[in-house]
């Protein structure tokens, strides 16, 4: 499962930072090739977070990127109940995709900007919604969110 996540994570980021580009030109001089998915954690202050660091190796710098989700978006999507109010509210799949994309958006806006008194500006909510428009697009989000109905897929082979 991470695997899914880490290539929907980056195909996403290669595809915003295309379209960001053509739109802007090349300024990003903060730009990752790629963002890790640092997997599940389980936290009850955040839905999801990202890592932004910087390695130097002589007088070259890189980047990283790493985004990370609660584990109970995890739990939600193999259809395990919790005592969490509204559980399938703050965790469920549209949440997931939500987050994925406001993460997304913080790793894209530090390819040309480390602004973090403003992170959660205009920018960036505008940002957000673009990618999660995109991410709904994508097969394999439309195929994931077919599997949350699992239990009628497997009705239906009986």
């Amino acid at each position: 499962m991470e695997t899914y996540f880490e290539h929907l994570i980056n195909a996403t980021y290669q595809a915003y930072q295309d379209i960001l580009i053509k739109k802007h030109g090349n300024i990003y001089p903060l730009r990752s090739a790629v963002v890790k998915f640092g997997g599940f954690q389980l936290s009850y202050n955040w839905h999801g977070r990202t890592r932004l660091g910087k390695e130097e190796i002589g007088n070259l710098t890189i980047y990283t990127k790493e985004i990370h989700l609660n584990i109970l978006f995890a739990y939600c999507l193999a259809g395990l109940k919790s005592d969490i109010p509204n559980f399938t509210d703050h965790f469920g799949f549209r949440k997931l995709i939500n987050t994925i994309a406001h993460e997304l958006a913080h790793c894209l806006m530090a390819n040309y900007k480390l602004n973090f008194g403003q992170e959660h500006g205009t920018e960036h909510q505008e940002l957000t919604q673009d990618i999660e428009a995109f991410l709904w697009t994508l097969y394999e989000v439309k195929e994931l969110e077919r599997l949350q109905n699992w239990k009628e897929l497997v009705k239906g082979l009986g």
